[in-house]
């Protein structure tokens, strides 16, 4: 099952009393900069994965990113391939932290979160995929475990919409953190 959370919204404490044009002859701008200050503050949400099953075929896992008071914004499941001693194109990365960017895929016509500084490795990303064997390096993300084409593996379910409300987590940056346990 996937969770997403909402990231902005009111909570019910600041309700702002109304008021007709009539009444508002002035503007009160004081609190305009301490809110830029504020988003100028907030700090970059963390993503992380846990990996909780793993052979040399597949890496399954939950994923989530948390805001700066690690308020939880997302969860899903994750899906990578297993583990081959960090081969390219056919290993997980390794546990550590990363950098995570979004930037522009060729060849997915889109931009894509992609994990940086992964030792010996390249274009190791973050898109949809339903089956260990379309990853290549990369890591799936998706709502529920199915064993879509009966191979014996849990396979991710909707992984297409899940990638969607991840992006729609982290959509204020385009630099974050990525740790991997």
């Amino acid at each position: 099952m996937c969770w997403f959370f909402k990231i902005f919204g009111n909570t019910g404490k600041d309700k702002p009393e109304k008021k007709t044009h009539q009444e508002v002859k002035e503007i009160d701008l004081s609190n305009i900069k301490v809110v830029f200050e504020e988003l100028e503050a907030m700090s970059e949400p963390i993503v992380k994965i846990k990996r909780d099953w793993q052979d040399k075929n597949q890496t399954l896992g939950k994923c989530s990113v948390y805001d700066s008071d690690n308020k939880p914004l997302f969860s899903s499941l994750s899906l990578e391939r297993g583990w081959r001693g960090n081969q390219k194109s056919i290993s997980c990365i390794p546990l550590g932290e990363y950098d995570l960017v979004l930037e522009y895929s060729n060849r997915f016509k889109t931009n894509l979160w992609e994990i940086k500084k992964v030792p010996n490795r390249s274009e190791c990303k973050f898109h949809s995929a339903n089956y260990w064997f379309e990853l290549n390096g990369c890591i799936a993300l998706g709502c529920s475990l199915l064993d879509i084409n009966k191979d014996g593996y849990n396979d991710v379910t909707s992984s297409k919409n899940t990638m969607k409300a991840f992006h729609k987590s982290l959509k204020e940056f385009n630099k974050v953190k990525l740790i991997i346990e």
